[in-house]
């Protein structure tokens, strides 16, 4: 599977919320697209899927998002309120050399909203997944998607693979 990274500057239709001016040490956001242009993102898909009292939170979960990464510090930092954005799960993988490695995947949880995420390096964060809340713990089918996504992104050299796929 191709896939391209499309970086977020905002986010809404028609036109996008702008965040602030960004730093060099801000973290870049990306969403990941499975053809070549925007509107092919994975985030975008699981928007259109959600109930429509949900779509609503969209906007305000990324334009928190967005203003949160200006610092460059982790995003729990920015989030104040416990378990706003938190660990979710660890996972096993291997890099781009074959090596075994384990990584963090966390969420971030804006009323009836899970976005998951992975750090790489050079201040970047790669968004995975978008889900309605559920009630008790992650469905094993949901955590087994967020985790091959995260395979498929772990797989590329960091940050190199990266930037080259941008759109």
């Amino acid at each position: 599977m191709s896939i391209y990274f499309h970086f977020v500057e905002g986010f809404g239709y028609p036109e996008p919320l702008k965040t602030p001016p960004r730093t060099k040490d801000s973290w870049k956001i990306y969403m990941i697209c499975i053809k070549p242009y925007e509107k092919y993102s994975l985030i975008y898909a699981d928007t259109a899927r959600l109930e429509a009292k949900q779509k609503v939170v969209v906007p305000q979960l990324f334009s928190s998002l967005l203003i949160a990464t200006l610092s460059g510090q982790p995003l729990s930092a920015h989030y104040h309120k416990d378990g706003d954005c938190h660990p979710a799960f660890d996972m096993s993988y291997k890099d781009h050399e074959g090596r075994h490695k384990t990584i963090t995947v966390y969420r971030i949880r804006q009323d009836d909203l899970r976005l998951y995420f992975i750090y790489r390096s050079g201040n970047t964060i790669i968004l995975l997944k978008l889900l309605p809340k559920f009630k008790g713990k992650l469905k094993s089918s949901d955590q087994t998607m967020i985790e091959n996504l995260a395979r498929i992104v772990l797989r590329l050299k960091d940050p190199e693979q990266i930037r080259e796929r941008v759109i």
